[in-house]
């Protein structure tokens, strides 16, 4: 009898064991599913999207003002350019993907005669990071685990970013380019003042067949 009981108490435990197991299994999934839904609730909601499409025009505007005086004429000729870059030694290469800030010469010149005139306005549009990507992503399963040169900038980015970049559709070989704005609010359509941030992205397809922007209009 007391052999008997103790079996009992033996199964008891393992049931136990194996329930808690699965319920802690399903607990874990439910979360993560919860997290990628939040997340996704953040990713091109249309007030974002519309916002986007004019700041992509204000972007090449930047871009052709700033080209006629400060960029050499030859090398940087579009605003897709701005993934080009040159080593010491002069050579061009290519980023799969680069992030746009106030240090770059787009937003530095006579008409924006510094830097904190530049982060004014990207407080005034609520942005916290601008990023131009190929728009064929298959790169970044090459980045996720390579060093090389052309992944330096996909390297450099957030993990919000890339979770992003990675639920974008692409067609692998595609052309053109996207251009990504990473907006940064306090979640009542206000600007950021301090750690707890909600940031929303939102991306346009640029240049190449099926662009989502018409900038000749």
């Amino acid at each position: 009898m007391k052999q008997r009981n103790g079996f009992v108490f033996i199964e008891t435990m393992i049931t136990i064991v194996i329930l808690a197991s699965a319920l802690l299994a399903i607990y874990t999934l439910f979360t993560n599913m919860l997290i990628s839904e939040k997340r996704k609730a953040y990713y091109d909601d249309p007030v974002y999207v519309y916002r986007a499409r004019y700041l992509v025009k204000v972007l090449e505007d930047r871009f052709k003002y700033a080209s006629t005086s400060k960029y050499e004429p030859g090398v940087y000729n579009t605003i897709e350019d701005l993934l080009i870059d040159r080593d010491e030694s002069g050579n061009n290469f290519t980023y799969y993907i680069k992030s746009l800030s106030c240090d770059n010469d787009i937003f530095n010149d006579n008409y924006y005669s510094s830097t904190k005139d530049c982060r004014y306005f990207f407080h005034e549009q609520k942005i916290y990071r601008i990023y131009i990507s190929k728009y064929d992503l298959s790169y970044i399963h090459t980045c996720d685990s390579s060093n090389s040169q052309s992944c330096f900038g996909y390297k450099s980015i957030g993990d919000q970013a890339k979770r992003y970049l990675k639920s974008l559709s692409y067609v692998p070989g595609g052309d053109g380019y996207y251009i990504i704005f990473e907006f940064e609010e306090d979640g009542k359509g206000n600007a950021c003042t301090n750690s707890k941030c909600m940031h929303e992205f939102a991306s346009i397809k640029y240049g190449g067949h099926n662009q989502i922007v018409n900038l000749n209009d």
